[in-house]
């Protein structure tokens, strides 16, 4: 499946979104430019994967992203976008009800 430039950025930044991070897009100095290009190298790859597994369907991310990150922030956990693709076909054939979160999942969020 080809995957476009338009969904793999959507995922990025919602991601970057609901982690609040601080990122300059534009009119930073060139370090601040540099450390947001590095952070995004480091999370194509993710997000591409993310975008072949949901066959498209970006709302499907950030369903997920929303559901997980919400379990791990109560838990006082931290998360990436290399969680939510780990878990995501998880999320994908367990839906979202917190009875339906696998074993694994359970260990890990405890």
């Amino acid at each position: 499946m080809h995957v476009d430039k338009i969904r793999i950025d959507k995922i990025i930044k919602e991601y970057i979104h609901k982690k609040s991070i601080p990122l300059v897009l534009e009119n930073g100095t060139p370090e601040e430019k540099a450390a947001t290009s590095a952070f995004w190298k480091r999370n194509v790859r993710t997000a591409k994967n993310l975008a072949i597994l949901s066959k498209g369907n970006t709302q499907q991310v950030i369903d997920a992203m929303e559901w997980f990150g919400g379990l791990c922030e109560r838990k006082n956990l931290s998360w990436s976008l290399e969680t939510i693709e780990k878990w995501f076909p998880d999320f994908m054939a367990k839906g979202k009800a917190i009875e339906n979160i696998p074993e694994s999942l359970r260990e890990y969020l405890r």
